[in-house]
């Protein structure tokens, strides 16, 4: 133990030395030196520029004007879900598979439910293209991807 402490030592001698004077524990540090001034009281919060930052406060602002839950589409996935609360808190749900897509610019709830169009049955909403024969020979199924 006192090898290790002689170390500590010879290392703060060595520091001191290269480094300059060292602060005993009774001086006070000096002050950080600034570059740049700070922002005034006056001038208001800096703007923003994080569209995520600013897309969660404008789902927080909505969220606390109409009293209903908002989506914040810049922090959803197909996986994840983020609403902002009328009380100011957010809300992260996450689920093990897809349940929403991106579907003309917007999120869209996944939906396998079948429905006809074009003489086949298709997704109402799926991030695959699949459509599947009625019957009879003509048309079997495809599977593509979604916008094929």
């Amino acid at each position: 133990m006192f090898r290790g402490f002689a170390g500590l030592v010879l290392f703060g001698f060595v520091l001191s030395g290269i480094a300059g004077p060292v602060a005993s524990a009774t001086e006070p540090l000096p002050a950080p030196a600034t570059t740049e001034a700070s922002p005034s009281p006056e001038a208001g919060p800096e703007p923003v520029d994080d569209p995520v930052l600013v897309a969660e406060q404008q789902a927080a602002d909505k969220a606390a004007a109409t009293g209903a839950d908002v989506v914040v589409d810049a922090l959803t996935t197909p996986t994840e879900l983020v609403t902002a609360s009328p009380d100011g808190k957010f809300t992260k749900t996450l689920t093990v598979e897809p349940t929403r897509m991106l579907h003309d610019g917007g999120w869209a709830a996944i939906s396998t439910d079948l429905i006809e169009a074009g003489g086949v049955l298709r997704p109402k909403m799926a991030p695959a293209a699949l459509s599947l024969g009625k019957g009879g020979s003509a048309h079997i199924s495809t599977v593509g991807h979604d916008g094929d």
